[in-house]
Parts: structure tokens; C-alpha cells; sequence
């Protein structure tokens, strides 16, 4: 046969060479013909000139499955001059335009349409053609073979899709129309014990290994020994059994049927029994299996977001393999959907591959780059690809995994606040070196924990939010200037806020409080750089990518209203004076200012208050019961003897205020009163110093009140030493 002056096809035929063999010598068409969209032809090789024949044309995409928004106008051809064709199942008209051709406008969203040919005279073999009507560059690949039509033929009759390994019915008819009979139907004359020749054909895929078996007896794959079928009124059933999947053949032959022999069969699709999943590992080094936790306390499997493979095997009813899946033109696959079954009611979730499974070898195939966006537990279903078996809607049920998982997330995101100290002495904008602190605002991170792909992981809550106080890196806490810290031991726990949608709080706790080491040894004022690193980890070890995080990592956490250092004390100053005259004795705050400066008035100290005094030596004539701390008027007697409190709180500093200057009057013992009294302030560590000099102590400072000791020039009334 020729097209367009070149040689488009070479036929032999003899007896000895059936339609397979014919198909090798056939030359394929242009190259251009496979690009995307592709249409493909399907019918069984056999027509009946008196009646329509079934031809089924799908048009697919470049991944092989059906090309739903195609929408073009396509044409029909038998190249043989003659035929009618007509629509049999499918939307819209064929528009017949003679010659045995017609057009058909292809309705977006169809996956497959059903045309007949009524061929009642031509050559016999008929190659059909279809081609996009305005280019026709995109054609059938021409992989299906001639449709042969006879003035009669046993036709095959057997509902697809049939299911591998479970035996089905077929009814071979003796069909069409003979010198005896002219009436087109069921030859019901052909009817007794009939010596046939029975034998398969792989339509699609081409191949094969298994035998198709029919009544227990498998039958060969090319003409040749006959066996007894019995017909009556020209139909017999046959039971067939085939245990592999595709769209097979079964050809027919009676050579002893008079005037002519008798020929033909067909074809029926035959799909998966089921699909079955298993050897769900994680695909990065070490491989780890699938534990199939049961829910969040179940061991982990791998991150959100993170590859994992499974295989899937595609099976007979019997449970072997069905090798020709994934095999046939255009090749079948397998898709994977994914149910959350833990936590109940959380996401579900997104399961995606790049690639998915790879080419099926004997009925397996594995993917190693599928992947789950979410935390939690799931199942897997197998599913074809593309929507159906070969035909549109030829369903496979795909027996779900169990349980897969548990998914943890990849990694965490923080966000931290901005926190701060507060100062001790706020009005002063300093804190006493020793002095614990605590924070004005607390440093506070948020953890979002993310999949592989850096996605929100919301199901990463209840019980499959695992950040733990335990679980956590210990916190610490160093001053970048090399000032030592002291810590509350042991630091308080973290509070953990499960803010739910993925996300938690870690908010950080000062406890009783922080404070910089107070040597022996006086230092200049300075301000300190403090810094908290923290270590974001949970009890699957999901972790921050940036681990550790530090708060203050530039210039160390602020202080809100100061952070400067002062090395303190309280001072005495001794007082003498009359015993007829209340006395007041100097005590006040003080910070070393420098080596040069030494200690210093503390100025800004308008904090300190309550300080505990104790009066713990009245030697001499002075009684007692005669001491007494008196206000700052010296009317009133606050307290007299042994343990006395400065003035209330509201009064701690002389009138006017004198910031860090207390006020302590003893009121005038009387006269014959003469003595001293030693005076003792309890004062918190921050203000103690080493004032014996003798150890490396630090001490509570004392002070000496004298009356009536030195009674001076007669004439004079009152005297006293101050000292500043």
C-alpha cells in the first residue's frame, strides 16, 4: 500500500501467518505522531460485514492518562474508501462525509468515545485511521491491529473488565450471514460438537507469560491443536480463567465448517484482582521501617515533609503477581492517597511525589520520593493512576495499608520577643551588684514547627506536641564582660503554652531572681552584657535548625530602666553628743565609684529601706532601757533597747530627703547617762562589706553612739562630729 509516493505498509498474507505477524512487518508512522496529545485506537481485529463494529478512540495527555480539556475535531478513516460510522457511546455527533470518513467534535472532559463501523463491502483488512482534523500531524499511534472483516465470524462476547485469577464466563457466537442463510444474527444452524481451534492473543501489552486457561485447560498462544467445543443454536460458553491483567484475546477457528471456515474471537480486559502495599521504609540512610505507630506515643517514623518508599504489587485473586501490570501501551500506574487516622480531626494533610513509583518489574514497582506534609498517623490506599484500568472507570480496589507513621515535624522556627531585666532600683536606674533581679519582660519564643519544606505542621498539637521542659537543652546564662552570675538553682522550668496549629510558647523564668557576683574586692560601676542561650529540642529530638538561641546575643538583654552595676555597702558614721540632747547617727548607702574616688555617697539610692538595726552594746552608766530611737522630730519614741526598726516605710530619709542618707535619732538618755551604744544594721548581702578587714568576709556594717563622754568647754552647750 502506498501514501504520498512512499511505502507506508507491506502485507503478506498466507495461511501460515496470523495478524501478530503481520503487525511486525508494519512500518511505524511519522515520529510526530506520539507527541502529546496522542490518540489511541482499540478494537478486537474482528468485524462482521453486516453489522456495526465497536471501535473504542481515547486521546491522552504526555503522561498517558486522558486528556480531559482536549477539544478538537477529529477525523475517521478506514483508508479503504468504504464504511459508515456512527457514535455508539460519547457526547456529540459524527458527521459522515463518505469515503469512509467522517468528523466528530471532540467534547472536552471525555476520556474515551465509542464509535461503530458498518463495513458491508471492501478489502478485507481494514487499518484505521484518526487524526486531529486541522493538523494531522496528531494522529493514532498505530499500535492496534487491522480490523478484518468476514461474511461471518465467531464473535467473542464477555463484559469487561474481568478480574485476574477469577474465572469468567464467555460466549463464542457463530455470527453473521451464510449461502443458507442471508439473515445478519446468530448462525443458529451452527449448533452440535464442533472440533475448534482455540488459541490467545496478547492485545495489550503485546506479551505476556501466562497462559490463558479455559475449562481448566490452558490454551496455546498460536493456531494449532483443536479440541471438541459444543455449541447449540450456534453459541457456546466457555469458562476462562487468566491470571495476569491486560486486554487479551481469544481467537477461534473452524476449518471444517462448509462453505468457508469459520474464524474470528476478541478481546476482554482484564484488570487487578487488588493492590497491596508494603516494605514502607524511610528513604534516606539508615533505611528504618515503618513502625505503624498506633498514635501520638508511638514510635517515630520520619518528618513531615521528608521522602519515605514504598512498594506496591499488583495481584491476582490468588495472590500472585500480575508480571504484564505497568506493561501495557500506554502503561498503567498506581497513585497513593492518604487518611489521617491520629490525630482525630486534625489536618490531613497532603501526600505528594516528585515521581512516585518507578516501572513495574513482575507486578512491582517502587517510589522512594513520597512524602507527607503532616505530623501524625496515616493509611495509605493504592489507586490506578489517571482515573481507571486502561478504560476510563475500570476501578481497582487497593487494600489500605495499616497504620504509617508517626510523621514528627522536620524541624522548629522560633520567633522571640524582645525581653528585659528590671532594675533593681528603677528611680535610680541602677542595681546593686549582688542584688537579685528578675525580668520586666520575661523572654518568650515562639516555636512553629515545619515540615521539610519549611510548611506549618498545625497537627504538632495535643498529644503530638512534644516540647517538654525535660526534653529541653538547659538554659544558660553568661555575662559577655566576664562578670560572674549568680543563678537561682535550680533555674525554674520553662513554661510551655501549646498555642495549638503548630505552634507553642517557651516563656523563660528569672525565679528568685539573678544577680552579678559581689567579690570581696571593690569594682567601678558598669554595665553588664547578659545573655540567655537556650537549646529548642523536643523528646523526638526535633530540634531548631540554628540551635542554641540566644536572647541578648548583641549587647546582652536590656535593662528597662538602667542596667548599670554598683558595687554598694552601708556605712555608719560614729556620733558623739550630750547626753541632755537627742542624737542623730549617720547612716547611709554608698557605691565605689573609682580608685581614685573610692566610696561615695549613693545619691540615687531612694530604694533601700527596712533595714533591721539592733542596738548590741550599752556600756557605762547608760542603761538599757534608757536607748531608744526616737523620729525625726525626737518627740516620739519608736523603740528602746535591743532590736529596733528604722522609721516606717513611708519615712526612711531625713526631711527634706537626702537620697541615701537614713535617718536614726537616739533620744537623750538624761542626765547621769553617760555611755555608748553600739548599733547594728542587718543589711542584705548587697550591702555588707569587709569591714574588719581580718577575713574575707563580708560583714554587717556597725556604729558607735557616745553621750555625755566629752563634756567640752563649760560654756559650751552642744557638740558633735560630723563626718561626711
Amino acid at each position: 500500500r502506498f501514501w504520498n509516493g512512499d511505502i507506508d505498509e507491506v502485507v503478506i498474507w498466507d495461511q501460515a501467518v496470523n495478524l501478530e505477524t503481520i503487525n511486525q512487518y508494519r512500518k511505524p508512522k511519522d515520529p510526530c505522531t506520539t507527541a502529546a496529545p496522542r490518540i489511541v485506537i482499540e478494537h478486537d481485529g474482528y468485524g462482521v460485514h453486516c453489522a456495526i463494529k465497536p471501535v473504542a478512540v481515547r486521546v491522552l495527555d504526555a503522561a498517558n492518562n486522558a486528556h480531559l480539556s482536549y477539544a478538537q475535531n477529529i477525523t475517521l478513516d478506514t483508508q479503504r474508501g468504504a464504511g459508515v460510522w456512527s457514535i455508539l457511546s460519547g457526547p456529540g455527533q459524527v458527521q459522515d462525509i463518505g469515503q469512509g470518513r467522517a468528523t466528530y467534535q471532540w467534547v472536552a472532559g471525555q476520556s474515551q468515545v465509542t464509535f461503530g463501523l458498518f463495513y458491508p463491502k471492501g478489502p478485507a483488512a481494514v487499518d484505521i485511521d484518526v487524526y486531529e482534523s486541522a493538523n494531522q500531524a496528531i494522529r493514532d499511534d498505530d499500535a492496534e491491529p487491522d480490523l478484518v472483516f468476514a461474511p461471518s465470524r465467531f464473535l467473542l462476547n464477555a463484559p469487561s473488565p474481568q478480574t485476574a485469577g477469577i474465572p469468567f464466563a464467555v460466549q463464542i457466537r457463530a455470527f453473521g450471514q451464510t449461502p443458507d442463510d442471508p439473515q445478519c444474527g446468530v448462525i443458529e444452524s451452527y449448533t452440535g460438537d464442533k472440533l475448534l481451534k482455540l488459541w490467545s492473543r496478547y492485545v495489550n501489552p503485546g506479551t505476556g507469560s501466562q497462559a490463558v486457561v479455559v475449562d481448566n485447560v490452558d490454551i496455546p498462544r498460536s493456531e494449532g491443536a483443536t479440541r471438541t467445543v459444543r455449541f447449540d443454536q450456534g453459541v457456546a460458553t466457555l469458562s476462562v480463567n487468566y491470571r495476569d491483567v491486560g486486554r487479551i484475546g481469544i481467537d477461534a477457528k473452524d476449518d471444517n465448517s462448509r462453505p468457508v471456515a469459520i474464524s474470528g474471537g476478541g478481546a476482554v480486559l482484564v484488570k487487578p484482582h487488588r493492590f497491596m502495599l508494603s516494605n514502607i521504609r524511610t528513604s534516606s540512610a539508615p533505611s528504618i521501617a515503618n513502625p505503624a505507630a498506633a498514635d501520638a506515643n508511638g514510635p517515630v517514623f520520619v518528618a513531615a515533609g521528608a521522602p519515605f518508599s514504598v512498594t506496591v504489587s499488583s495481584l491476582e485473586a490468588g495472590g500472585a503477581r500480575t508480571p504484564n501490570f505497568g506493561r501495557e501501551t500506554p502503561a498503567q500506574g498506581v497513585a497513593l492517597t492518604a487518611s489521617l487516622i491520629a490525630p482525630a480531626g486534625g489536618s490531613p494533610g497532603v501526600l505528594t511525589a516528585a515521581a512516585g513509583f518507578g516501572p513495574f518489574t513482575g507486578g512491582d514497582a517502587t517510589g522512594v520520593d513520597f512524602s507527607f506534609s503532616e505530623v501524625g498517623v496515616i493509611t495509605l490506599t493504592p489507586e490506578v493512576r489517571g482515573g481507571g484500568y486502561i478504560d476510563a472507570g475500570v476501578q481497582v480496589a487497593g487494600v489500605a495499608s495499616g497504620a504509617v507513621g508517626r510523621f514528627v515535624p522536620a524541624d522548629f522556627a522560633v520567633t522571640p520577643n524582645i525581653p528585659s531585666f528590671a532594675t533593681a532600683c528603677p528611680a535610680g536606674r541602677f542595681t546593686y551588684a549582688g542584688q537579685p533581679f528578675g525580668f520586666a519582660v520575661a523572654p518568650v519564643l515562639t516555636v512553629t514547627a515545619r515540615n521539610a519544606l519549611g510548611a506549618v505542621t498545625s497537627n504538632y498539637t495535643g498529644a503530638f506536641m512534644k516540647l517538654t521542659s525535660a526534653a529541653l537543652g538547659a538554659e544558660s546564662y553568661d555575662e559577655a564582660t566576664a562578670h560572674p552570675l549568680n543563678m537561682p538553682t535550680p533555674l525554674p522550668p520553662v513554661s510551655i503554652a501549646d498555642l495549638g496549629a503548630g505552634r507553642a510558647t517557651l516563656t523563660f523564668s528569672s525565679g528568685a531572681g539573678i544577680s552579678l557576683s559581689r567579690a570581696n574586692t571593690p569594682v567601678a560601676p558598669f554595665d553588664p552584657q547578659i545573655r540567655l542561650t537556650v537549646h529548642v529540642r523536643d523528646e523526638d529530638h526535633v530540634t531548631y535548625g540554628a540551635n542554641p538561641f540566644t536572647f541578648g546575643a548583641s549587647g546582652g538583654i536590656a535593662f528597662d530602666q538602667g542596667a548599670e552595676q554598683r558595687y554598694g555597702r552601708l556605712a555608719f558614721r560614729n556620733a558623739v553628743g550630750s547626753e541632755l540632747l537627742n542624737l542623730p547617727v549617720p547612716m547611709r548607702t554608698e557605691f565605689f565609684a573609682s580608685d581614685s574616688a573610692g566610696f561615695v555617697l549613693n545619691t540615687a539610692d531612694s530604694c533601700t529601706n527596712s533595714v533591721a538595726l539592733e542596738l548590741i552594746d550599752v556600756p557605762g552608766d547608760l542603761q538599757s532601757s534608757e536607748t531608744c530611737a526616737a523620729d525625726p522630730s525626737g518627740n516620739s519614741t519608736i523603740a528602746c533597747s535591743g532590736a529596733v526598726s528604722l522609721l516606717p516605710a513611708q519615712q526612711p530619709y531625713q526631711a527634706p530627703p537626702i537620697a541615701g542618707d537614713f535617718s536614726l535619732i537616739l533620744r537623750a538618755p538624761g542626765a547621769g547617762n553617760n555611755g555608748a551604744v553600739r548599733v547594728r544594721a542587718a543589711v542584705p548581702s548587697w550591702l555588707q562589706y569587709d569591714w574588719d578587714a581580718s577575713s574575707a568576709t563580708l560583714e554587717d556594717p556597725t556604729g558607735l553612739a557616745n553621750f555625755g563622754l566629752f563634756q567640752g568647754h563649760s560654756r559650751r552647750i552642744y557638740q558633735r562630729e560630723v563626718v561626711r
